[in-house]
């Protein structure tokens, strides 16, 4: 079983309702067996409405990470690869997992391996400064790692995250859960329609008032629709 302890970094916003895209995903597979790397991830993300210029000074891309970032969809779908079968995904805090839904229900890309996901932060804050949140930074610095990278880099935090769990591991106990415990919390992305009685993405359902969705898919309406006509 492996550990894939991962980090996002995000496009800056700056007015309330802009929407908030992943700009990079950094990650690190550790065997929990033996507690080794097996191999490290990143992706730099283009998103629909391009990088801002205080997240590229943010997270100090290059002109090279710019030309070479991928859309949304190709970049989630190389992490879900790289992830494996078997694996807990660790975070340092809550937040990126609501990014993750946002970003694949935006993508029309399945929930189905969001699982058996661990927030660290809580179990290592706890043993350092007796509460359950801290900065990534101050983590570091208290536990005497020495810092690699810059930090708001996707990937070196993540490599950070996963130094701190390698330090403290006698004191994380990783839980298992489903992809469904994991989305449903933000809300209920996948429905079964009431007609055919599939379950479906939520998009795939009519929308009948402002931001509202109907139980019955588009699918069926419009084949009820067809029918009428006939």
């Amino acid at each position: 079983m492996n550990a894939i302890i991962f980090d996002l970094e995000l496009n800056k916003t700056f007015r309330k309702g802009q929407t908030t895209s992943i700009v990079e995903i950094g990650a690190v597979k550790v065997c929990l067996e033996d507690m080794k790397v097996l191999d490290t991830f990143q992706v730099y993300i283009m998103p629909h409405i391009g990088i801002r210029k205080a997240t590229i000074k943010m997270i100090k891309m290059t002109e090279s990470d710019i030309n070479t970032a991928v859309t949304p969809k190709r970049a989630l779908y190389r992490f879900i690869d790289w992830i494996g079968e078997e694996y807990y995904l660790c975070c340092w805090g809550n937040s990126d997992k609501l990014f993750l839904i946002n970003e694949c229900v935006n993508e029309g890309i399945t929930l189905k391996w969001l699982k058996n996901y661990n927030d660290i932060q809580p179990n290592i804050s706890n043993v350092l400064v007796n509460r359950d949140q801290m900065k990534l930074k101050d983590a570091i610095n208290q536990s005497n790692i020495a810092v690699q990278g810059n930090f708001h880099s996707g990937l070196y935090d993540a490599i950070h995250t996963a130094m701190l769990m390698t330090k403290h591991i006698d004191k994380i106990r990783l839980k298992r859960n489903s992809a469904e415990f994991n989305y449903s919390i933000r809300c209920p992305i996948y429905k079964r329609c009431k007609i055919c009685s599939i379950e479906k993405f939520y998009k795939e359902f009519q929308l009948i008032k402002e931001n509202k969705r109907g139980f019955t898919c588009t699918a069926c309406i419009t084949s009820m629709k067809v029918l009428d006509k006939t």
